[in-house]
């Protein structure tokens, strides 16, 4: 699913003052960049009283929107290959680097955290995107991830799907 501005404006009216909805922009396919900018706009949200804070999906390092990596069914450009490579480089693993420092922040500032990411996944057959969301407790401890169920057509050539494996409650511990 891609949530529009006009969702995610909606998503952030209905959430109440303890909380906070970020409606900002990753930085462009740079995951370590996007990841500090995260962090800060926890460390803002957090000092404004949030308890919960809520990003949008695939915000690290940004959601494909437009990109074909020069694809069609059977085939692949050269230069399509270059752009996807730069996508698969800037994927997030999880756990991995930069979810030690989004929970570094939701530690910090003991709040629940969510944020959309790009997930590299490393199964032993093959590699694989995901658009994933994390969710982290106010220890920081990666509490668990949602794999997305489905996409348009074309975002199963890039984004296949998480399955029902992923779908799982969190309970709040406070």
């Amino acid at each position: 699913m891609h949530v529009t501005p006009g969702m995610q404006r909606e998503a952030a009216a209905a959430v109440d003052a303890c909380s906070a909805a970020e409606t900002t922009s990753p930085v462009l396919l740079d995951r370590a960049a996007t990841v500090a900018k995260a962090a800060r706009l926890t460390d803002e949200a957090a000092a404004s009283r949030a308890r919960l804070v809520l990003f949008p999906e695939a915000f690290v390092p940004a959601y494909p929107r437009e990109l074909s990596f020069g694809s069609v069914i059977g085939r692949r450009s050269a230069a399509g290959r270059l752009a996807y490579q730069r996508y698969w480089d800037q994927a997030v693993d999880v756990p991995g680097p930069a979810t030690g420092e989004l929970g570094a922040a939701a530690r910090r500032n003991d709040v629940h955290l969510a944020i959309g990411v790009i997930e590299r996944a490393r199964p032993e057959k093959g590699e694989t995107l995901y658009c994933t969301l994390l969710y982290f407790g106010p220890d920081g401890a990666l509490l668990g991830r949602h794999r997305e169920l489905g996409s348009e057509p074309t975002g199963r050539l890039e984004l296949p799907t998480g399955g029902l494996r992923s779908r799982v409650s969190y309970a709040r511990s406070s």
